[in-house]
């Protein structure tokens, strides 16, 4: 096993095939939910198998381990140019690559203004749902972005209302952003 991917504790047969099971109901979703000829679905795809293990390594460790998330993004990223090279959609990709910068420029600004908040670990990870969303367009990555800050949001407030510390509690906010990817792909994808 990765370095990169060890965990303090042993993993149990149940972690295991809660984890299994998530990912396979996300990968079923949206191959129900992203229509093929959007050009999307592969990219979609990439997200869905990646989702639940990066969101159950961030509630576990708060951390999105680079072992995921660096080829996370040149695999969505040539995920997106394949249909773009084969139906010349060259604009599309250019707009997705625009989203993809422009929405990592957002989260890594996050991070300079409070590192405590948005890790860098978040930054790499929006590199890659940036051009997913932008695929679809500029309107859905702003509502992306805005769906994700609104579930970090709220999970954070739960997280300090179950605990009780006030705000000054930190939570895990990959799963905010990706859970917020998932639903705008599975909601624009047009199946």
């Amino acid at each position: 096993m990765s370095p990169l991917l060890r965990f303090p504790r042993r993993v149990s047969r149940g972690e295991l095939a809660l984890l299994v099971l998530g990912t396979l109901a996300t990968v079923l979703v949206t191959v129900w939910r992203v229509d093929p000829d959007s050009g999307v679905l592969w990219a979609a795809l990439l997200v869905s198998v990646a989702a639940p293990l990066l969101i159950w390594v961030d509630l576990l460790e708060r951390r999105l381990p680079d072992v995921i998330t660096l080829p996370l993004v040149p695999l969505v990223i040539g995920a997106l140019a394949v249909p773009a090279a084969a139906g010349g959609d060259w604009a599309r990709f250019g707009m997705a690559l625009l989203a993809g910068a422009g929405v990592g420029l957002f989260f890594f600004t996050l991070f300079l203004i409070s590192p405590t908040s948005i890790g860098f670990g978040d930054v790499k990870l929006a590199l890659s749902l940036g051009p997913a969303l932008g695929w679809f367009g500029p309107l859905v990555t702003v509502v992306g972005v805005f769906g994700m800050l609104v579930l970090g949001l709220v999970h954070g407030l739960v997280v300090m209302v179950l605990t009780r510390q006030g705000r000054s509690t930190s939570f895990p906010f990959g799963p905010a952003m990706l859970c917020a990817a998932l639903l705008c792909l599975w909601a624009f994808g047009g199946a």
